[in-house]
This record gives C-alpha cells, structure tokens and sequence, in this order.
C-alpha cells in the first residue's frame, strides 16, 4: 500500500494567487523605478544637465535650473559690448 502525504503550506484560490502576482509585479516595478531615479539622481552637475533632465528652468540672467534641491545658474561666455 503506498501512503499519501500531505501537502504542507498555504494553499491559495485563484482570486488570491491573481493578487499576489500582481502585488509582486507592482513591488519590482517599483523598485526598478528607485533605483533608476537614484543613477539619474546622482549625474546632475551642470545647468545643462539639469535642463536636458527636465528640470524647472527660471527664466532670469543669466538662466538658472533647480534640481535635487540644488540650484545651476547658465554660464554666459560671449558678452558684446554696446
């Protein structure tokens, strides 16, 4: 005679098991997304940088960009005298 032996562990229906798949889909994508803004976080260094990010840029002079807390002001190179 051949003896059957229990499953142990928890045993979900298919509403449960929809749930859980999607809930770990939205926690990876989640912290895919983290990790992504932490690299781009970090290559902030000029106002170039900061415009071409999509940062606000302040429309003064020279133009200034705010990012991550920081502020890059434009480097105006060619000033014409009257």
């Amino acid at each position: 005679m051949k003896s059957r032996r229990k499953q142990k562990g928890i045993k979900l229906n298919k509403k449960q098991t929809r749930f859980l798949k999607i809930f770990l889909i939205v926690v990876i994508l989640l912290i895919f997304s983290i990790i992504i803004f932490e690299l781009n976080h970090n290559k902030i260094d000029s106002f170039e940088e900061c415009a071409k990010a999509g940062n606000p840029v302040m429309e003064s002079y020279p133009r200034q960009c705010i990012a991550n807390g920081n502020t890059f002001v434009e480097e105006i190179k060619d000033i014409k005298p009257y």
